[in-house]
């Protein structure tokens, strides 16, 4: 192990002068290292830093190779500097000089970067007139997906810089900063791995995230010749990590992914930091045990994401799963629809996670070739419909974060081989638990919560278990969000048609925007009837065309609503004023309607109204 100090000019000009330093050799990020993920404040912090406090950025940890010096800590900083030099060599335009300083810093005569990254290939080139470079990564290349955050980080830099137009004087300053580099030699072939030194080190300075630290003890226990196969198992467990970000959001996190998987396979009383009584708990493990725990990790991802993948297909009929399905592809073909629609929308929630995991094993055990019982489509409609009410109303718990509410029940089942009658009657029980738990809020304009909300409501017939439709816009829209007391513009404008229909005078009202978005401001209906139908019309009149529409088959939450706020005494003293000439009269009016819809005590009774809907939705279930 060696060990220097050396600045940030000399790191990028590659002109250490460190007799241990070999030139010919360049700096690699490997594929198997942490993709680039720094955030706005990440960046932000580091650039700030450099202009006003640190000349030391911290440690660097190399590997020595035979063509060049892998990173295996310090990739996140020396990215974000390149990035910086990059907003620099751009901002001296018209310096030739200073930029071919600059530019010597970021990549070589032939533009081959000064940090090779393998997980995106070249990302630096010129514009068109050869005089700034840019961020260019090819998506083809971009194994993580880091194109996003490479362009956010650079705008970052350029946004800090440009304001008190601190270019040279960061220029400046960052050239002096220095790192204190530690290379593990070729030589040093029977020293611990350059992983072991990495988590020794940042686990007493309490640096390293969850999954940093599990990464160290795999590659701890997997010394010698077997770390090559270790680098190619750890790539594909990052591609799934990345697969599940992609429905689980920027928030989601490498811990998350393992830490969720591990609470349900491993301990459910397991910790986050993974260490149960203060030990890490692969500390115990040996490489046999942890190729299984890694090789299982992977195929979960694989497997979810596979389904997620397939279920966006209009062509694809669950044929994979289930005996039967070529029975459903002519006149139960919009069952299967229905299907892919909600469970789409059960592994896209990115409000809540732990309430995925039943859906995620049912997934990677129905997709297991070694799984004994045969499907029916019945059987799986029934399953996963009532997981996906079940995941729905888990994201409107107070408690979805913690780990306490994650189910493990199906898990064991399925693991066990367990028959499907038996995983039916623990969904149903799922179900049931959180519709007897489920609160509804009182603001909610979301309309994919509501679709959600109403399409339970409305549209399962509990004795057969299936979704007869739903109102989810995943291919045509054909369903939209209907303002139905408070219009969805800045003024509140409101149309009062005359009893005889030949007046048409405007309304307007002010302070209204605290009520906007509130629930019971709102309706799930067709497209048609809300853009060429409804239109800024008056409670009564829209009232008067929603049930011309639908006639006797008026939804169910829909029916609640009007129906309420027909028994109100306001809407009521309202509708006598249908043929009234003094417009200030007809505005008095409504806006004590609106007063009294919109009531604390109104909201609470309409909102019981509806959650009592709901409920009724699986009587005799």
């Amino acid at each position: 192990m060696q060990a220097f100090i050396t600045s940030v000019e000399d790191i990028f000009s590659n002109k250490i002068s460190d007799s241990t330093w070999k030139k010919d050799k360049t700096l690699k990020i490997p594929l198997y290292q942490r993709e680039y993920e720094w955030d706005t404040s990440s960046v932000e912090n580091l650039v700030l830093d450099i202009l006003n406090r640190d000349k030391f950025l911290g440690m660097i940890i190399l590997d020595e190779k035979e063509d060049c010096y892998e990173i295996s800590d310090g990739q996140q900083r020396l990215t974000t500097i390149i990035l910086s030099l990059l907003s620099l060599y751009n901002n001296y335009k018209g310096s030739p000089m200073e930029q071919s300083v600059l530019k010597e810093c970021i990549c070589d005569k032939d533009l081959h970067e000064r940090i090779l990254n393998e997980s995106i290939g070249h990302y630096i080139s010129t514009d068109k007139d050869n005089e700034c470079l840019k961020v260019a990564i090819d998506k083809e290349q971009d194994v993580y997906n880091q194109k996003e955050a490479f362009e956010n980080a650079y705008d970052t830099i350029n946004d800090i810089l440009s304001k008190n137009d601190s270019y040279k004087e960061f220029k400046g300053k960052l050239k002096k900063c220095t790192f204190l580099v530690l290379i593990k030699n070729i030589e040093s072939r029977n020293s611990d791995a350059v992983e072991q030194i990495f988590l020794d080190i940042n686990e007493k300075s309490k640096r390293l995230d969850n999954a940093s630290i599990f990464k160290g003890y795999c590659f701890k226990i997997y010394e010698g010749s077997f770390q090559d196969d270790l680098k190619g198992l750890w790539i594909r467990l990052k591609k799934a990590y990345i697969a599940f970000k992609e429905f689980s959001g920027e928030n989601y996190k490498f811990d998350d992914y393992i830490y969720t998987y591990l609470l349900v396979t491993e301990a459910e009383d397991m910790p986050e930091n993974l260490s149960p009584d203060g030990r890490h708990f692969l500390e115990d493990k040996d490489k046999d045990d942890v190729n299984r725990i890694l090789t299982k990790m992977v195929e979960y991802g694989e497997r979810v994401y596979s389904f997620y993948a397939k279920i966006q297909n209009d062509t694809y009929m669950f044929d994979d799963i289930c005996v039967d399905s070529n029975s459903y592809k002519t006149a139960s073909k919009h069952l299967i629809t229905n299907v892919k629609d909600y469970m789409l929308y059960s592994i896209k929630i990115k409000s809540a996670q732990y309430q995925k995991v039943p859906l995620y094993w049912l997934i990677y055990f129905v997709k297991d070739k070694s799984y004994t019982e045969k499907w029916k489509m019945e059987d799986f409609m029934t399953i996963t419909a009532n997981l996906y009410i079940y995941a729905f109303l888990f994201t409107l718990s107070s408690s979805k974060k913690s780990k306490k509410n994650i189910d493990h029940s199906l898990y064991n089942a399925m693991k066990e081989n367990a028959e499907p009658r038996q995983i039916i009657d623990l969904a149903k029980d799922l179900r049931k638990i959180q519709v007897e738990n489920v609160q509804l809020p009182e603001s909610c304009s979301s309309f994919d919560s509501l679709s959600n909300l109403y399409t339970i409501m409305d549209c399962f017939i509990v004795k057969e278990n299936i979704f007869k439709s739903t109102y989810h816009n995943h291919g045509e829209q054909k369903y939209t969000l209907e303002h139905f007391i408070i219009p969805d513009k800045r003024n509140c404008k409101i149309k009062w048609i005359s009893s005889d229909e030949e007046k048409n005078r405007e309304l307007v009202f002010t302070g209204q925007s605290g009520r906007k978005n509130r629930l019971i401001n709102f309706l799930i209906v067709e497209k048609d009837l809300n853009n060429n139908i409804l239109l800024d019309y008056d409670v009564i009149k829209k009232i008067e065309l929603i049930s011309e529409y639908y006639k006797e088959n008026l939804p169910k939450h829909v029916r609640i609503i009007i129906s309420h706020i027909k028994s109100m005494s306001k809407y009521e003293e309202l509708k006598k004023l249908k043929s009234e000439e003094d417009i200030d009269v007809i505005k008095d009016m409504y806006n004590n309607f609106l007063d009294e819809y919109f009531s604390e005590d109104n909201q609470r009774v309409l909102l019981s109204k509806i959650l009592e809907g709901l409920k009724t939705t699986f009587v005799n279930s």
